[in-house]
């Protein structure tokens, strides 16, 4: 659960978890997080992702591997409406804590 409380805590305006999944590996925790973002550009969407990732980034048990633009969605004015971005990323394990 901290996880989940962690990123609805650093979430900027206009953008929501459309998707959470983690899994394990061998080499450890994985965790992919979907993203939809409400944007009047391109620059502004993956700027608001950006600074959710370096807010996440900063999290102790948590390192941002990738994040990727997945899909726009444009007016007929051909400005940007909505974007999904995938996050992934390594969980380390928390003393104490649970993974959920």
């Amino acid at each position: 659960m901290a996880l989940l409380h962690t990123v609805a805590a650093l979430l900027p305006e206009r953008t929501e978890v459309r998707r959470l999944e983690i899994f394990g590996w061998e080499e450890g925790w994985r965790a992919n997080v979907t993203l939809h973002s409400e944007a009047e550009s391109v620059s502004d969407a993956a700027g608001q992702v950006s600074v959710f990732t370096e807010r996440l980034g900063a999290a102790p048990f948590v390192a941002v591997e990738t994040v990727r633009q997945e899909e726009s969605g444009s007016s007929k004015t051909g400005q940007l409406r909505s974007a999904h971005f995938s996050v992934k990323l390594r969980l380390a394990p928390v003393a104490g804590g649970d993974r959920g």
